[in-house]
């Protein structure tokens, strides 16, 4: 059977192409392996998935830990994305610990413990570290309506209301040290370990013109950077136009050193932009008389694991392949990443 269908599709293959009918029998051979291989699955079929607590933790040089608990809930399952607070974790116990023997308990705070106390510059400040991009006239615009500040809810340091005033806080991120988590939940332990590794700060931007003459109010930004002579040096970037807030990059955020060790290197920069935002032919170029920022962050093996598992994922297409996201959590889901930052800033002129 298998035999006389491999030579029926030779001889129909001969056929076409002496017809000059190729792209015909193409056509004619996928669909009829993609009927022929068709397997009614039914969401029934699904396997359940396990009540877990899903945690995105970082904490950065110069900067607080800062800690979200959500629940996990099921790809095909029914979730409700008008009441986002219905799916963070409340009420846990959580704490931070340092290689350097400096330990912080954390509380739990959400976004609308901060209406009427921090200014509207404040608050968009505010609101874009939870990536929400709004704009301080929007925010001006409502002012202290709750109905239009989503309800996020966080784990931070006590003093995290005076760090987003004044940039300080009793417990900041330093390089060349390691913070253990340790989450407490009803019966669940969470624990995970993360390093904040040293500082390898860029040399420097700089810009080359779009090739298209006729785009001549685009171009491409690059670092410049030395990468250590030793393998085990891992980045993740973000950048900025102007007054924007920072994106990543739509397609690959996070680095490894495996094909520069030891190099001087000049890489592009692809512009950050929002992931709701529809790509067009100025896609990851800037603007001349842009301001460009760059956040360069150097972190761990197990955070750069993490990314980069995520963005081969392609997370928000639902058409993507399913692979195993290496977490660091312990008992739970997600990441607890350390970052050492970087930050540069170049203005393009007009011609």
């Amino acid at each position: 059977m298998i035999l006389s269908v491999q030579v029926s599709f030779l001889l129909l293959f001969l056929y076409c192409f002496m017809k000059n009918h190729c792209h015909t029998f193409l056509t004619i051979f996928i669909t009829t392996l993609l009927v022929s291989c068709t397997k009614e699955i039914t969401l029934d079929d699904l396997p359940g998935i396990q009540d877990k607590i899903v945690v995105e933790g970082s904490i950065e040089t110069n900067s607080p830990p800062l800690i979200f608990l959500t629940k996990n809930f099921p790809y095909y399952g029914d979730y409700n994305l008008n009441d986002i607070s219905s799916y963070f974790i409340h009420d846990a116990i959580v704490k931070v610990h340092s290689s350097d023997n400096e330990e912080v308990v954390l509380k739990e705070f959400c976004s609308r413990d901060f209406i009427g106390v921090l200014s509207a510059a404040q608050k968009t400040n505010l609101f874009r570290v939870f990536g929400f991009n709004y704009s301080l006239d929007s925010i001006i615009k409502y002012g202290d309506s709750a109905k239009f500040l989503p309800n996020i809810c966080f784990y931070a340091p006590e003093d995290i209301l005076f760090y987003y005033i004044s940039g300080k806080s009793k417990f900041m991120g330093k390089e060349k040290t390691s913070y253990t988590l340790d989450i407490v939940k009803d019966t669940t332990h969470i624990t995970a370990l993360t390093t904040i590794p040293t500082t390898i700060r860029p040399i420097g931007l700089s810009y080359k013109a779009h090739p298209n003459a006729t785009n001549d109010s685009l171009v491409t930004v690059f670092v410049e950077l030395h990468v250590p002579d030793t393998f085990g040096n891992f980045i993740r970037y973000w950048t900025k136009r102007n007054q924007e807030s920072f994106f990543l990059p739509r397609s690959r955020s996070v680095w490894d050193d495996k094909l520069w060790v030891g190099s001087s290197i000049r890489l592009p920069l692809e512009r950050g932009q929002p992931r709701r935002t529809k790509l067009d032919d100025t896609y990851s170029y800037f603007w001349r008389d842009d301001t460009v920022h760059l956040k360069w962050a150097n972190i761990d093996k197990k955070a750069y694991d993490f990314w980069s598992a995520v963005e081969r994922d392609n997370g928000d297409n639902p058409l993507s392949s399913p692979i195993l996201v290496k977490s660091n959590i312990q008992g739970g889901l997600g990441v607890w990443a350390g970052y050492s930052i970087s930050t540069l800033k170049l203005y393009i002129p007009k011609k």
